[in-house]
């Protein structure tokens, strides 16, 4: 729900109009003020359309007016009042100087809502997030919001830092200006998913950054010594790298690891392998090798097991001893 609306205009009728200039637009707390433009035309759908220029913005309580919850607690897809798409037509233009989106704040915000044909959807032109910025679109239709939605982001040149911080991440994560890219969907209700109803794909590109709360000689060392020890007994120091590219794919609650190399100086780490990221359960193969791809020095093998951020980690000779 939107919660109290307020409002004051300049209202001029036409015969199959109505305009609102100069519109003051008050919902809870937030203001906007922008121009409306309603379309009545017979044997049609009513068309909205004008700008609306916030200061600040709920998204979740946006979408969730676009996606309403059930009024019953059983036939959760079933009791999801899908009218909205079928009886109007919509196309805003929104900005706002800050805008909440569940745990993410977003400034300097350029998006625009439409309703047509059966399918509603949220593209976020341009805002501002960690120092970068952040593109993407949220799409339902009359189909989906029965079963999901999707979801795409493009986060460009943002310091995963205090993304990290905010969000409360453990354990060894490769922090520095990134590029993330987000290609998700999910066949439940957008307000009643979770993490495992998710599928796509995420990939994140970090240039010149360092892998906190990991300390790779201590590493390495541990490891040549063929016997499995904790993650977090090499937490203490940070890793310098060059590059990390990581891809992964989601799909029921699992997170596929297709790749996931992060370049130092002289060392590549890399890792591949599966994540329950429900539980946080992992499942992952590794190597530590030198940089240089014609060195005769050999890899550093070892399986990461249990579960993030309390993993342990095997060295493979351990593993193949009898």
């Amino acid at each position: 729900m939107l919660g109290a609306v307020n409002l004051d205009a300049a209202v001029t009728i036409g015969s199959q109009a109505v305009k609102l200039d100069n519109l003051a637009l008050t919902i809870d707390s937030a203001t906007a003020t922008g121009v409306l433009d309603i379309a009545l035309p017979v044997d049609q759908l009513p068309r909205f359309g004008g700008t609306l220029a916030f200061d600040r913005l709920d998204l979740n309580s946006l979408f969730l007016a676009l996606s309403p919850k059930p009024v019953a607690s059983g036939g959760i897809a079933r009791a999801v009042d899908t009218n909205f798409l079928e009886w109007l037509r919509l196309d805003l233009r929104l900005s706002a100087q800050q805008a909440n989106l569940g745990p993410v704040v977003l400034t300097d915000l350029a998006a625009g809502v439409m309703v047509r044909d059966g399918r509603a959807s949220f593209d976020i032109g341009d805002s501002a997030y960690a120092g970068g910025s952040l593109s993407g679109r949220i799409a339902i239709s009359e189909q989906w919001i029965n079963g999901g939605g999707q979801l795409a982001l493009s986060l460009k040149g943002a310091d995963l830092g205090p993304i990290a911080s905010q969000l409360g991440l453990q354990g060894p994560l490769p922090i520095g200006q990134s590029d993330l890219s987000l290609e998700l969907s999910t066949d439940k209700p957008m307000w009643a998913m979770t993490l495992g109803d998710l599928s796509g794909r995420i990939r994140l590109a970090v240039d010149d950054g360092t892998l906190v709360n990991f300390n790779e000689a201590s590493f390495e060392t541990l490891v040549a010594k063929d016997a499995f020890f904790n993650l977090s007994d090499v937490s203490a120091g940070a890793y310098s790298f060059s590059s990390a590219d990581i891809e992964a794919t989601l799909k029921d609650g699992v997170a596929e690891l297709t790749r996931a190399d992060i370049a130092g100086q002289d060392k590549m780490l890399s890792l591949s392998g599966r994540i329950l990221y429900r539980s946080g359960s992992l499942a992952l193969a590794g190597a530590s090798k030198p940089a240089d791809p014609q060195s005769s020095t050999m890899p550093l093998r070892f399986f990461v097991g249990g579960s993030w951020p309390n993993a342990v980690i095997s060295p493979i000779s351990a593993l193949i001893q009898p």
